[in-house]
């Protein structure tokens, strides 16, 4: 069986988590730019995106991924979870 087969499931489970959905805008994209040039190394786009879009509507960004911890505290409120 293909990955494909799969997707109309996982998509079902996952549909409960998408409550809300919050768009890209320049206020986010501008946050991100902020997070970045905070970083000591490499912060990936999708995932500043993601960490500036929890900022900007104050929410916690809960994650597994080390190189996020690393955003400063003042920036960001953050829950890192432990490896699987």
């Amino acid at each position: 069986m293909g990955k494909q087969e799969y997707w109309p499931s996982v998509w079902e489970s996952y549909t409960a988590l998408f409550t809300r959905m919050l768009a890209t805008d320049e206020k986010i994209a501008r946050q991100a730019i902020v997070l970045r040039a905070s970083m000591p190394e490499r912060l990936p786009t999708v995932d500043g995106l993601i960490a500036a879009t929890a900022g900007v509507h104050g929410l916690i960004l809960v994650h597994r991924d080390p190189h996020l911890a690393a955003i400063p505290s003042h920036l960001l409120q953050q829950q890192q979870l432990p490896h699987k």
